[in-house]
């Protein structure tokens, strides 16, 4: 079976839940690759390394983390070159958002929608569709 996105990135500095993250969208044939980095800082550096050809088709992001959070990931995300940006980003919540929030989110054209954690065969499908 083919895999729907080649390579996924996870940045969340939660290692619980990396493990079960990753072992499901492999599992389920999601992505054939998904690396993670453990906060915003280290995403950014990866993807200043990543060849091209490997840079990832979806990122999923925690917006809690030290060093660098989800909201400055995002902010710095939008001024790297065109072709180190990952196209589309889902953002990862542990709990709701405010609205004021929410308003925020919607200011970035990259993220596409945001899920609960952990993800679940539910999420990864509504995200896919």
């Amino acid at each position: 079976m083919t895999t729907l996105i080649p390579h996924i990135l996870l940045v969340d500095d939660y290692p619980a839940d990396n493990f079960i993250h990753r072992r499901l969208l492999l599992g389920a044939q999601i992505a054939d690759t998904v690396s993670i980095c453990e906060n915003g800082q280290q995403a950014l550096d990866w993807l200043g390394r990543c060849p091209r050809a490997d840079t990832p088709g979806l990122l999923l992001l925690d917006l809690n983390m030290p060093v660098m959070d989800g909201w400055d990931f995002l902010q710095a995300h939008a001024l790297l070159p065109s072709e180190q940006q990952v196209p589309h980003v889902l953002i990862m919540l542990s709990t709701s958002l405010p609205a004021s929030r929410e308003a925020q989110i919607r200011e970035h054209t990259q993220v596409k929608g945001c899920v609960t954690k952990p993800l679940n065969m539910a999420a990864l499908t509504m995200m896919l569709t």
